[in-house]
């Protein structure tokens, strides 16, 4: 849930908003692009994958996930280094890897103001990359801080797998389909959990 956007604390509430935000109704104000707050389309993967093969072959598609990447980041990138072509696959950066670290707004009004005014617009066009990079950086210092990942309960993670597993079965069928996976995707994220059979 993106906290530049979503006025809603509560994932749940934010869902159940969903058919009124599509309606136009509960859109948080100053957002640029409303149908981010349409979490479930953003979870519909079987279409987005389908409309990469609409103009893509197969042989030229390739999915990870990202417990994949959680489990074994280097494999992954040898695989995709591999996958499009690279002939030295065992390049891995031997410095510290970089890692997003999830932020909230430390003062909303001010950064409100500031991603919607002229002068940002103008500084971002005219500015040369180094210089924005600059600020761009000391802005995300000044009017961010960092918080605290917070996992989901069992019982709210049991509430979204139950939301979403008639999805995952369709996905797990068209990808296996497709030749794109080779395996049960609702094992592999978890589904075929007795916890989750209790539902």
């Amino acid at each position: 849930m993106d906290r530049l956007v979503e006025v809603e604390k509560d994932l749940f509430k934010a869902l159940e908003l969903e058919e009124d935000r599509r309606k136009g109704i509960n859109i948080p104000p100053n957002i640029y692009c409303p149908s981010y707050l349409n979490y479930s389309r953003c979870m519909n993967y079987k279409d987005q994958i389908d409309r990469y093969l609409k103009f893509f072959p197969l042989k030229q598609i390739r999915i990870f996930f990202l417990k994949e990447i959680a489990e074994d980041e280097r494999a992954v990138l040898e695989e995709i280094l591999s996958f499009i072509g690279v002939d030295d696959t065992q390049f891995y950066s031997e410095k510290g890897v970089f890692r997003n670290k999830r932020k909230t707004v430390r003062f909303k009004k001010l950064w409100t103001i500031l991603k919607h005014s002229r002068l940002w617009t103008f500084v971002k066009k005219k500015s040369p990359p180094k210089v924005l990079g600059f600020l761009d950086s000391m802005i995300f210092k000044i009017l961010f801080k960092p918080i605290e990942k917070k996992g989901l309960t069992i019982e709210k993670k049991n509430r979204l797998m139950k939301r979403w597993k008639g999805q995952v079965k369709d996905l797990d069928k068209y990808l296996n389909e497709k030749g794109l996976i080779d395996f049960n995707l609702l094992e592999f994220w978890g589904y075929e959990e007795k916890i989750v059979e209790k539902l």
